[in-house]
């Protein structure tokens, strides 16, 4: 998978504001009561998840392996 360094940089900060926000989304919920907090929870770190899988193969494409 090949992308940007442009586009690299933004998934990367994406990725590492990913355990805030859900951090976040949990507190909010559990303390005003909202719905479907959980499931809100898990389907952004399940996005974060994703989005570090894309970085880490473009990252390994992009750096070669030394032998």
């Amino acid at each position: 998978m090949k992308m940007t360094n442009h586009t690299y940089d933004i998934l990367k900060k994406v990725c590492l504001m990913i355990t805030p926000l859900v951090t976040f989304i949990l507190a909010l919920t559990d303390v005003w009561g909202f719905a479907w907090g959980a499931e809100l929870a898990a389907t952004v770190s399940a996005i974060g998840v994703f989005l570090g899988a894309c970085l880490d193969i473009s990252c390994k494409h992009y750096t070669p392996e030394d032998e």
